[in-house]
């Protein structure tokens, strides 16, 4: 069964995203100072907004992005 909502939720807000998704992709994210890295996101959803703020982000790559 898909999961519909999007994946996100960002330290200001701890809630998950309530948006429906529109993508799937995979998420990694960059090294931070120490060298450590989060967990890569292995084809995941997310919605269109967090999908555009995410690219602006340091924190993340996106890879294989498809709409759905």
């Amino acid at each position: 069964m898909r999961n519909t909502n999007c994946i996100f939720n960002w330290s200001d807000n701890p809630e998950p995203c309530k948006n429906k998704t529109e993508y799937s992709g995979n998420v990694y994210g960059k090294p931070d100072e120490r060298g450590h890295r989060m967990m890569p996101m292995i084809d995941f959803e997310f919605c269109k907004e967090h999908y555009q703020e995410g690219q602006n982000d340091p924190k993340y790559i996106f890879r294989n992005v498809k709409k759905l």
